[in-house]
């Protein structure tokens, strides 16, 4: 987004657009304020912050996000720490002559964060990095600054449109998916005699909520690696839940550990499992029967949710579980009736701010 400023100068705000920045030539930031902004530590948005440039005296200047997000992002990407300005959660920050910036809980990973930009000029635009909507964004304390942004009305909404199609009209909320996960693992686990092996596909962060209602009902912690036991450590879960890798055993027990998602198979554009990978890791450890757990909002819109095969003398099931940290497209219609912007612009898989304001009336 771009503001013109008395002085001549243009003042640019990037969001999550680090390859972009990284594209510019030197000389635009002669004649240009940039500021940039990162909303959560997902490889596809803090992308091009691997750049040289980032590291280099003088670099891009500042990246500002919340706490939590500069702790992740330094761990992942090893960005050096005085290039971070954290930014304390909903309170206004005037982060340029002219500009506020007031960072607000985004209801999607650890970290993850709203940017609602106040220019002086009287402008108002909310950008929801990757979001899932909640009616508590109404009434609840902490989204107080953008219920006074709604109020004061708001000229645009840069928005997550991950899942803006009517195919994605109803995902389950966050509870309900966990208990339609708990009632599917339950039953796979109840009065079973033989041990099984349950690997939960993630992404570096996020849906920890998936882990630890496994981690619950099966009454073990989650086994992880080194690295996503740092990282959920940094995000501030209950490191009662998780344990590192302890290896095969000769006698195996039912256990539950995560694998990189995309391990169990690919989701886009539709799902399409992968027994082999599952099968190996399971024979290497013992294990006869390996169930692996694929938590989308994308299994919303697919007629089957279980998928089973036989292999290298392994049972091997894999489950789609509709857990979303993403908006449905009714929440989409629903937070868009309510903010009431002027503009939308759509930031995920699609270009044409006409069709996706029309598909959300």
């Amino acid at each position: 987004m771009t503001e013109g400023l008395a002085s001549g100068r243009k003042l640019v705000v990037l969001v999550d657009a680090f390859d972009q920045s990284n594209s510019l030539p030197d000389e635009y930031f002669e004649t240009h304020d940039v500021l940039h902004v990162l909303t959560h530590a997902h490889a596809d948005h803090y992308t091009g912050l691997q750049h040289s440039r980032w590291s280099a005296p003088g670099g891009r200047g500042k990246v500002l996000c919340n706490a939590v997000t500069a702790t992740l992002v330094e761990a992942i990407v090893g960005l050096p720490r005085d290039i971070l300005r954290v930014i304390d959660m909903e309170q206004p920050v005037a982060v340029h002559p002219s500009v506020t910036l007031t960072l607000i809980d985004a209801n999607h990973c650890p970290g993850a964060c709203m940017a609602l930009f106040e220019f002086a000029s009287g402008r108002r635009v909310l950008h929801t990095g990757d979001f899932r909507y909640s009616r508590s964004f109404q009434s609840d304390a902490q989204y107080a600054p953008l219920q006074h942004a709604v109020n004061k009305g708001l000229d645009d909404v840069f928005l997550d449109t991950t899942d803006c199609h009517p195919k994605h009209a109803v995902i389950p909320d966050r509870d309900a998916a966990l208990e339609e996960l708990g009632r599917a693992f339950d039953a796979r686990n109840t009065g079973q005699d033989e041990a099984s092996l349950h690997l939960i596909a993630t992404y570096t962060i996020g849906k920890e909520r998936v882990l630890e209602e496994i981690a619950r009902r099966l009454g073990t912690p989650i086994v992880v690696d080194a690295q996503k036991q740092a990282l959920l450590q940094l995000s501030g879960r209950d490191m009662a839940l998780y344990s590192t890798d302890a290896g095969p055993t000769t006698t195996p027990t039912t256990s539950a550990r995560v694998v990189k998602w995309g391990t169990l198979g690919e989701t886009w554009p539709y799902f399409r499992p992968n027994y082999t990978a599952p099968a190996e890791l399971a024979n290497s450890l013992g294990y006869k029967k390996v169930v692996g757990w694929v938590p989308t909002g994308w299994v919303s819109a697919s007629q089957q949710r279980s998928f089973s095969k036989s292999l290298l003398g392994v049972d091997v099931e894999i489950v789609l579980v509709p857990y979303s940290e993403h908006s449905s497209f009714a929440e989409l219609k629903e937070f868009v009736g309510w903010v009431k912007p002027k503009h939308v612009v759509p930031t995920v898989g699609a270009d044409d701010e006409k069709a996706t304001s029309k598909l959300l009336k």
